[in-house]
């Protein structure tokens, strides 16, 4: 009986902390200003950068809710149509962090 209380109480914390699509928004905007500012760009840059990223996820940001943990993909053909090496996001939500995946 302990056991099903116990995983009770893990799935609905899981519940309660699948992170939405604007906490994932917000994570893009906040990694993509550190990784601009550990680069050596100046603050303006990276929080620029960071917006412009943050915009650009929430116009594009395609998230599969399966309840306890979502995940979340970006297609970033536009900035390799720019001429710009990079990946496209898949990130996957749960415990109210984000983890890459790969695909």
């Amino acid at each position: 009986m302990m056991k099903y209380i116990f995983l009770g109480i893990i799935l609905f914390t899981l519940y309660m902390s699948n992170p939405t699509t604007t906490e994932f928004t917000s994570f893009i905007a906040d990694h993509v200003s550190t990784e601009m500012s550990n680069e050596g760009q100046s603050k303006e840059i990276s929080d620029l950068a960071g917006g412009l990223s943050s915009m650009l996820a929430k116009a594009s940001v395609v998230r599969k809710d399966f309840i306890f943990a979502s995940t979340y993909f970006i297609d970033m053909s536009l900035l390799r149509d720019f001429g710009k090496d990079i990946n496209d996001i898949h990130m996957l939500g749960i415990g109210g962090k984000f983890i890459p995946i790969s695909k």
